[in-house]
């Protein structure tokens, strides 16, 4: 659903973060080969709603998560995910 509001509304915020949301997810529950596909398109979402909204604060939270989580040759880092979570929390 959340892929049709983006389709019709490219610039719909709520859209994009729930696809991102949802993409990211259903990568977790499909293991890790998988998720690794999914990724560059949840990265790439997480920055388009940052370039649309830098005040939309539940990106911050699942920016925070998506660099936790992924290994460090990845792209994943502790640093960023907490500069992430911090930014939400402002």
């Amino acid at each position: 659903m959340a892929k049709r509001v983006i389709e019709l509304e490219p610039k719909h915020v709520g859209g994009r973060f729930w696809y991102a949301l949802n993409t990211a997810r259903w990568g977790q529950t499909k293991g890790v080969v998988r998720s690794l596909f999914l990724l560059p398109s949840v990265q790439q979402e997480i920055e388009t709603i940052l370039q649309l909204d830098p005040k939309f604060t539940p990106v911050y939270a699942l920016a925070g998560h998506v660099f936790y989580e992924v290994p460090g040759l990845l792209g994943g880092d502790l640093k960023k995910a907490e500069e992430m979570f911090r930014r939400g929390l402002e």
